[in-house]
């Protein structure tokens, strides 16, 4: 369902072969295509706006999966 690019992208990350930040950080970015992406940028920050989200989606799917087993 995802773009051919995001796919990449994910095995990629999942192989553990992306390349460092070039600030020390030991996590890897992949770059997308810039005609093909859209970037919000809120209050001058890089950070996605979205990302406070991503633990509660994780903590939804586990409790939507121990739901299906009950």
């Amino acid at each position: 369902m995802f773009p051919a690019e995001f796919i990449e992208g994910y095995k990629l990350f999942k192989a553990g072969k992306l390349e460092g930040d070039p600030r020390g950080t030991d996590y890897g970015w992949y770059l997308l295509t810039p005609g093909n992406v859209v970037k919000f940028n809120l209050n001058d920050s890089d950070i996605p706006v979205f990302l406070n989200a991503i633990p509660a989606i994780i903590d939804l799917d586990a409790a939507q999966a121990l739901d299906r087993k009950k």
